[in-house]
């Protein structure tokens, strides 16, 4: 099994990484899971009860948002536990970058709209 970390800040553009790259895998017939800010330990609830706990992966795709790249492994550590991966997995961490002028142009618009917590 192999696994692809996606480390990046809010708006940045690392969800469109993430669907781009569970859209590509998938059409050459690798199955993915794809789990979504893993920083939010939100998610490790719901995943108890998600029937995708179960399955058979080729690829994980993990979602990482607005932690540093040592936080972001920390997070890793805390969460591999609750994920299916086998002892012989290899992690890639991507990071995703956007200009600073553009990023923070669309952190405020998302703010002023009130979407952003």
């Amino acid at each position: 099994m192999r696994e692809i970390c996606v480390i990046h800040m809010q708006r940045a553009g690392g969800h469109a990484v993430c669907n781009w790259l569970e859209a590509g895998l998938s059409s050459i017939g690798q199955p993915v899971l794809f789990l979504n800010d893993l920083a939010d330990l939100k998610w490790a609830e719901a995943w108890q009860s998600d029937p995708r706990r179960h399955g058979r992966y080729d690829w994980i795709v993990l979602n990482i948002e607005d932690v540093t790249f040592d936080e972001g492994q920390s997070v890793l550590q805390v969460c591999e536990p609750l994920y299916p991966i086998s002892s012989s997995h290899q992690r890639i961490n991507l990071v995703v970058l956007r200009d600073a002028p553009n990023l923070f142009a669309s952190r405020l618009r998302f703010e002023a709209n009130g979407k952003f917590a």
